[in-house]
Order: structure tokens, then sequence, then C-alpha cells
């Protein structure tokens, strides 16, 4: 009986075995190709015939790697935490500069996980960027990171389908080869790799073009692959290759290309970024928005809004008068004044007008009566829809600076812009081979060229943006230009020439400086308080507005040497005031001012400090050869011109090494008189200067 029980479980056992088995089978059992002739092959079990359908058949993903496949049976789901692992020895061994170690354990994490991938992001990022600074040697240096570019490579046999390893490729490629600060080196090694680069033309070899073809293979995959994965929005997904394309004309321009090369790199710049305008790109909010198209939504716009007011009978403007008889008296008298005669404070009291006096199109649209109510209303709803549009796509353009690259693309092509760039570059070369006169005359040309490009495109440094209006990347290049140019002059020991042609620009930064609105409190409060009566509290403000001086000087240092005369002369006006507070509390200036240097530069540089000198030495030598009559007149005009000095600088009192220079003079004018018998004279108008540093 026993027995007979046992067989029959086992039977049962078998039969249940042989039904899972089936089931498997079933489920999961590969599909199978051609064999012969007329068969068909079997589409393989419900999974693979999923897989089939989904495209996630290794066949479909990419290139089948037959030890990789036994790698995977062979570790029975236990692939994650074996990578982990590897991963793990791999971190130790870059730590421990076991390079060889390394490169093997990378090769055997992607064999168990050829189609995870991070693993091949991750880790071309680690041999392309963190291995390759581990040598000094730039050679070594670049071929880590052409380590790198073959192992994503890898990676895309593995993944034929991934736009994110493609445009991984285009980011290390372009990126990392244009903009390390090897990147010389590496431009020139990258053409000259015949290895890498095979039979293609060594002219197709530059890193931002070869970047910019990985850029569209990624494009490609998305667009014709359905494949969605893109490791970045689709804004700056589809922005890529047309920045390529300018990074490529500004990287020529910097090794000394400005002709024709240069001017069909920009023109084709041009071109696909005017592409990239008309490219329809998703939204985080569902829309589909045009980056080229703002200016039509805003013609559509305002067609709207006419309509809008037609079917209200003209409200608009019946509706701003309203407004406007409602306003406060400062602020219809502020409206009253021309537009270029208002005062700072009625620019103000202009603008908030504007606000309180803006009518909205659901204002408009209330106004509409009887049947063109409906009409009104779904004029309304459009309108609105479209102001979310454009809202969105002002938001994309800032984020890309569409506006900027689109006319910088434009104006790169012109003779205008491509002699100014290469007056810099010239003279950059100059100054590095320590020519300085051929710099000096180089940087005059480029500043000239430079102030013609800005006159003619003024929106070349200001943007859509609602943040800083000053273009970053113009501004670089500007104050590069200005920094250049001021360590030319100082080895002429010269200021900027008073008809600087690039002084406008200067004032215009000084202008939209963050801090020029502090400062102006500062200045405005300070005035009030002095006149006033209140020293000690003018005193304090002026302070704080020469603190807000330091800083902008600090962001321009071109205006240390005068770069913009009205900006330097109001500089200098706030340190008068400043020093008649002083005068009134009856405090001597201190010597610790943190202006010094800035009215330093202005006195040694100045035609009467450099008259005063002259003075003293041409009266020193007469002194030495006992004409002392003649040496009196010399000491004369020295001396009257210190005291210009001191009414126009008036902070050059508490400057010890100025004052020494006035003190040796006053010496000499007293050792002269009394040769000649002569009292001093009283009053002596430089006595200021002899009571503060006679006696120390």
């Amino acid at each position: 009986m026993h027995q007979q029980q046992r067989f029959t479980r086992k039977i049962v056992y078998l039969v249940i075995i042989f039904g899972l088995l089936m089931t498997l089978y079933y489920l999961g059992h590969p599909s199978t190709g051609q064999v012969g002739v007329g068969d068909e092959g079997s589409p393989g079990g419900v999974l693979a015939q999923m897989r089939t359908k989904e495209n996630l058949d290794q066949a479909q993903i990419g290139q089948v790697d037959p030890t990789s496949e036994a790698l995977k049976l062979a570790m029975f789901g236990f692939r994650g935490v074996a990578a982990h692992l590897l991963g793990l020895k791999a971190i130790e061994y870059k730590k421990t500069k076991d390079w060889s170690n390394l490169s093997a354990t990378l090769n055997q994490i992607t064999k168990i996980q050829p189609n995870f991938l991070n693993v091949w992001e991750h880790q071309a990022w680690n041999l392309a960027y963190n291995c390759s600074v581990e040598f000094d040697d730039y050679h070594d240096r670049y071929r880590w990171v052409i380590k790198g570019l073959e192992f994503l490579k890898k990676g895309m046999q593995y993944n034929e389908n991934e736009p994110v390893l493609a445009r991984n490729m285009g980011w290390v490629t372009a990126q990392k080869i244009g903009r390390a600060d090897e990147k010389k080196q590496y431009r020139r090694l990258f053409i000259a790799d015949d290895d890498y680069h095979g039979s293609r033309p060594k002219s197709e070899r530059d890193n931002w073009l070869v970047g910019k073809e990985w850029y569209l293979t990624a494009h490609d995959m998305v667009n014709t692959r359905r494949a969605f994965r893109i490791g970045t929005s689709p804004l700056l997904f589809y922005s890529e290759p047309p920045m390529c394309q300018m990074q490529y004309g500004e990287a020529i321009q910097e090794e000394g290309s400005f002709g024709e090369k240069a001017k069909k790199a920009w023109n084709k710049a041009s071109q696909e970024w005017e592409e990239f305008g008309k490219q329809d790109i998703p939204t985080s909010q569902g829309l589909w928005i045009q980056l080229g198209k703002i200016e039509q939504l805003r013609k559509e716009g305002e067609n709207l809004l006419k309509e809008l007011d037609k079917l209200s009978d003209g409200a608009r403007e019946k509706l701003i008068r309203q407004k406007t008889d409602q306003l406060p008296k400062k602020h219809q008298e502020a409206l009253a004044v021309p537009e270029l005669l208002r005062t700072p404070k009625q620019i103000e009291l202009a603008y908030e007008s504007k606000q309180l006096t803006f009518v909205s199109p659901a204002e408009i649209a209330r106004q509409a009566t009887g049947p063109n109510r409906a009409k009104a209303n779904e004029i309304l709803e459009k309108i609105k829809n479209l102001d979310g549009l454009i809202r969105q796509i002002k938001t994309d353009r800032g984020i890309v600076n569409y506006p900027y690259w689109d006319l910088r693309a434009k104006v790169e092509q012109t003779d205008l812009m491509l002699t100014a760039r290469k007056l810099v570059h010239e003279a950059d070369e100059a100054f590095q081979k320590a020519n300085l006169t051929a710099a000096y005359q180089g940087y005059v040309a480029a500043t000239k060229a430079w102030a013609q490009v800005l006159a003619r495109f003024p929106e070349m440094f200001s943007t859509e943006s609602s943040g800083n209006r000053i273009n970053k990347a113009t501004q670089d290049d500007i104050n590069h230009l200005l920094i250049q140019y001021s360590k030319t002059l100082e080895q002429r020991d010269e200021l900027y020439p008073t008809n600087f042609p690039m002084a406008p620009y200067v004032g215009y930064l000084v202008s939209e400086n963050d801090k020029m609105p502090r400062l102006s409190r500062a200045l405005a409060k300070a005035k009030k308080e002095f006149q006033n009566g209140k020293f000690l509290a003018a005193q304090e403000l002026y302070e704080k507005a020469i603190h807000f001086w330091l800083l902008i000087i600090a962001e321009n240092p071109s205006l240390m040497q005068m770069s913009d005369p009205n900006t330097g002369n109001r500089v200098l006006d706030t340190i008068r005031q400043y020093a008649e507070t002083f005068e009134k509390l009856g405090i001597p200036f201190p010597e610790r001012f943190r202006l010094r240097t800035f009215v330093w530069i202005q006195v040694e540089h100045s035609q009467a400090a450099k008259n005063a000198k002259t003075a003293f030495a041409a009266a020193k030598r007469l002194a030495a050869e006992k004409k002392y009559a003649e040496a009196e007149k010399q000491l004369d005009n020295g001396l009257l011109a210190w005291e210009n000095i001191l009414k126009r600088y008036p902070s050059v009192i508490g400057d010890k090494s100025i004052c020494r220079e006035i003190l040796r003079s006053i010496d000499l004018y007293r050792t002269v008189l009394e040769a000649q018998e002569k009292s001093f004279p009283e009053p002596f108008a430089l006595q200021p200067v002899l009571d503060r540093y006679s006696k120390k």
C-alpha cells in the first residue's frame, strides 16, 4: 500500500514537473531563425514574441556577444550584484592607478550588463574626465579621453537605438576636447589621430564638427527610430548641433582664421540656428513650440487685440483715458514731460503710470455687449492661450540665449567683425612676444573696430532675458580687449585717451551694474544729510557709496585708467564730497582710503603732476648752479601745480607718497628763498601739507 502511494506521488510529481516545463517552454523558449529552404523558423515563446514586438531582443537592441550572453545565463539573476562588486573594484584600481586592471574590470562589467546604459555613460565619463587628469603629459591625457570615446562606441554596438550614448559621444568629442585646459594640444592631436579617424579627411576632423555629427546621429535615432532616452531636455538636445557649429567658428578664429573659412563657418551656423528655430520642441507643459516663431505669434496677438477692441467699440482708449485721469497729480506731471527730459524720479513715476494705466484684454472684453460678447470671450480665450505660448517660448529662448546667438552668427560673418577679431588676435600675439609697440597699436585699432561693431549692432550685448542685460559672451570678449589694452597703457605709463572709442560701452556696463541703484541712493541721502548739516551721517553714507564704487571698479578694472571719463569724474566727485565732510567735521582725511590707488593713478598721470615734477627737477639743477632767481620761478610754477592738484584731488592730503614729493618741493623752495635772503610767504597755499607732515 505504501509502495503504491509512493509510486503515485512520483507519477504526480513527474506530471507537475512536465507541466511546469511545458509552461516555461511555452512562455520562454527563444525564437529560431530560418534553418533550411522553406523553413521560416519559430517565433519563440510568449516572452520571446513580446520582446520581438517591443524591439527588446538583443539582436534588435544591438550586436550579440556570445561571451556576454553566456555570462548572463551563468549569473542566475545575480548580474546586478556582480556588476556592483566589479564597480567597487574599478574604483579601487583607479585610486591605486592600476590602469591595466581598471580596463579589464570595466570590460567585465560591460560583458555582464551590456544593455545597462548607466554603465557605459558613467565609465566613459570616468575614463575621459577622471582618469585622464591623473597623467602629467598631455599626450597621455589625450589617449585616455580617446579611451572614453572608444568605450562609448563599444556601448553603441550593443545599444544601437539609444540616442543617449550617441549624445554622450558628441558631448565628450566636442566639450572635453574643445574646452579642456589643454584644448590647443587636444585639438591638434585629434586632427592628426589617424588611428581614431581612419579614412576621414583631415579637413573634417575638427572636434566640434565631429561632435556635431554625433549629436545629429542622436537626432536621427529620435526622429526615425522613435527612441526617447536623450539624457537632457528636448530644448537643449536640439540646440546642441548648431551650437557646435558656433563653437567651431569661435575655435578657428581663436586659432587665427579670419578669412573665407571663418565666414563660411558662421554662415552655416546662422542657417542651422534658423533651422533650430523652426524645430518643433515639446515642453513640460504639454505644448509644442518653435523658438523662431515668437514674432509671428506677437503679431497674431496684436491682431486679436485689435479685433477684440473693435468688438468693444474702441473701449481700450476710453479705459486708458479714464485711468490716466485718475492718476495722482505727480504722475500726470511726469507724463507731461518729454521722455528725454525726465529726471530719474520722473522716469520712475512715468513707469509706474504705465503700470497703473495698463488695460488688460479681459477689461476690454467686458465692455462688449449683445451678440459681440460671446465672440469677444472667444477671442479673449485665444489671447490667453497665445500669451501662455509666448511666455513659454520667451522662457525657452532665454535658456539657450536664442536671440543673442541668432544675431551673433549673423554679425560674425561681416567683414567689420572679422576685422575686429583679427586685430585683437594679432595684438595678443604681439603682446605674447613682448612686442609692446605693435601690441599697443593693435589694441588701439581693435578698440576702434569693436566700437564700430557695437554702434552698428548694439543688440550684441543685450538679451531678451529678464536677468542681467549684459550678454556675458560679448562682455568677456570686450573685457579681454580692455584688460590687454590696459596692460600696454600701463607699460607706456599712460591713461586711456580722452576720446577712447569704447568709453560709452564701459559707461553702459557701469550703468547696468546691479550695485548702481544702491550707490545712487547712498549718494542722494549723503547730499541731503550734508545740506542739513548732519556731516557725520553724510560721511558714513559717502563711505558706503565709495565702497560700491570700489566694487564696480573691481569688476571693470579699466576704470582705474579712466577708460570712461564720465564715470571716472563721478568717482572723483564722490571723493571730493567725502573730503568735504572731513573738513566740516574738522577731522584729518584718513590715510587708509579705499580709493587711494584710483586717485594716485589719476594724479601720477595728470599734466599738473608732470609739470610739478619737471619744475622741481629744473629748480634743483638751477639751485646747484646757484641760479636761485630762476630756480624760484620754476618752483613757483611747480608749487602752483601741486596746489591745483590738491584742489582737484583733496584726498591727496592723506597720501604720504604724494605729500612727500610736495614736501621736497617746499623744502627746496625754502632753501632757494633763504639763499636770496627772502622770507617764506605767509599765508602759504600748501600750508595743510606742512601742518600734517613737516614734523613727521
